[in-house]
């Protein structure tokens, strides 16, 4: 069973600080390779045309501290907050890494925002949203967002999102755009932008768990690696799951080189908006 506190703590521990341009690790393997492929510390915080140097920032789901570190060394005050107690460590020295040693970190139980209504003027979000599994979890925390931005204020987030709402992994839901709209609507948070990017590779992730696995009673799916968790203490069942860890990283390498060439065709055919990827949507908080 997902346990958001728990999951990501795990991440936490086994997640580095950088230096120099190096951003540090988002969760590494035993070999100490990370397995997320993250920006140089150096380049443009996310959401930067929307962070005026008067702003007050809050990021949700911090993780090692990019936006928060990269934000408050070009002169904006912003805060981040995490579920995790051991990715806000991992992003306190990271943070120190880099020059920055006073960081405005807290620590958040995943619904309530332990802040004053109407404190910030922008509350940002990247791939945590859809970490969110539990719909009513996610419609107090929208609540909550809307609660400590200023009128006016706006929720950035950057989401996989997928035509039907679907659930690909234990810790990942994701969900259309329409059911961002409508349960931040209930909370007085209009869309005023939206940037799609399809993926054909997120786009049969998603037809993948939603239609084939429960068709072929494959009742586990996937963690943070792609890779099921079945038991394997007999010797045969290690040597199956090993052929069968290969047999999934040819799969994934397969999809991903043919994506590289379908997203094109599809932009092309202009059927782009019809398949699942990412996007980065602005919310506006009416002003009252």
């Amino acid at each position: 069973m997902y346990e958001p506190s728990e999951y990501w703590d795990k991440i936490g521990k086994v997640s580095t600080p950088g230096s120099g341009d190096n951003s540090g690790h988002f969760s590494t393997d035993e070999t100490g390779t990370s397995f997320y492929q993250l920006p140089r510390w150096t380049t443009q915080p996310k959401y930067w045309e929307y962070m005026q140097s008067n702003a007050r920032v809050l990021d949700i789901g911090s993780g090692n501290g990019l936006q928060v570190g990269r934000l408050t060394q070009r002169g904006v005050f912003a805060v981040g907050c995490d579920i995790a107690f051991a990715l806000l460590k991992a992003a306190k020295e990271n943070m120190a890494a880099h020059g920055i040693n006073e960081p405005m970190l807290v620590q958040w139980d995943g619904v309530r925002m332990p802040f004053a209504s109407n404190t910030f003027d922008r509350v940002t979000t990247n791939t945590v949203l859809q970490h969110v599994v539990d719909d009513s979890t996610l419609d107090s925390i929208l609540g909550e967002t809307s609660r400590i931005l200023n009128p006016g204020g706006l929720f950035l987030i950057c989401e996989l999102v997928s035509p039907r709402d679907v659930r690909t992994a234990p810790h990942v839901k994701m969900r259309s755009t329409q059911t961002y709209r409508r349960i931040a609507a209930s909370h007085s948070l209009r869309i005023t932008k939206i940037r799609h990017r399809a993926s054909t590779y997120i786009a049969l992730q998603s037809v993948y768990s939603r239609l084939l696995a429960p068709a072929a009673g494959l009742g586990a799916v996937p963690n943070s690696m792609g890779q099921t968790s079945p038991d394997t203490s007999a010797p045969r069942a290690r040597n199956i799951n090993r052929v069968t860890s290969l047999a999934k990283r040819l799969a994934r390498r397969f999809v991903s080189d043919f994506a590289k060439l379908a997203d094109p065709l599809a932009a092309t055919l202009h059927l782009d908006h019809r398949l699942a990827g990412q996007d980065e949507i602005v919310f506006e908080k009416d002003a009252k």
